[in-house]
């Protein structure tokens, strides 16, 4: 299994070109800013636009190559293993949310890696105004969400017990 983060083309992700292009500078800018041994390979897709390419280097600081289109309609995952490269993945992916991309995680609000991530997405861009995707569930309130569901199991056993 491993970590994983996982992004939603299909959602309303269609970024202009003029999009694209900063969301290249951002990924460039952040994979500098984070001093994280980071290999980015240029490739293009058919209407010759840069897709990001990238992954940590070699076997202790990579895992899964991360890879994003400006056209796709595919659901993506990249399991990063919560390598060093997990941040750079994750920074690049609060800038693609502002531009539509929906975004989940294995990881959690309160989790630092993702705090990280906003960091280091922050700094390198310099907009201090970015915020997490909202698709990042609250551990808070999943543990609620669960307890809640639970009670209702219990009272649905109870009830069904109760009737025989």
């Amino acid at each position: 299994m491993g970590y994983t983060q996982y992004y939603y083309a299909a959602s309303k992700w269609r970024p202009t070109k003029r999009q694209w292009k900063q969301l290249l500078i951002d990924t460039d800018a952040i994979i500098v800013a984070s001093a994280v041994g980071v290999e980015r390979i240029y490739k293009y897709d058919p209407d010759g636009d840069v897709i990001i390419w990238l992954n940590g280097f070699g076997d202790d600081l990579g895992h899964e190559t991360f890879i994003l289109q400006r056209k796709s309609d595919d659901n993506e995952f990249c399991k990063t293993d919560r390598k060093p490269y997990d941040v750079v993945v994750a920074a690049i992916l609060i800038i693609a949310h502002t531009m539509g991309l929906a975004v989940s995680s294995d990881g959690w609000l309160e989790e630092e890696e993702w705090a990280d991530a906003l960091r280091l997405a922050r700094k390198a861009t310099k907009r201090k105004g970015l915020k997490l995707p909202a698709g990042l569930e609250s551990r808070a309130a999943a543990i609620k969400a669960r307890e809640k569901a639970e009670a209702k199991r219990l009272r649905a056993e109870a009830n069904q017990e109760a009737l025989v």
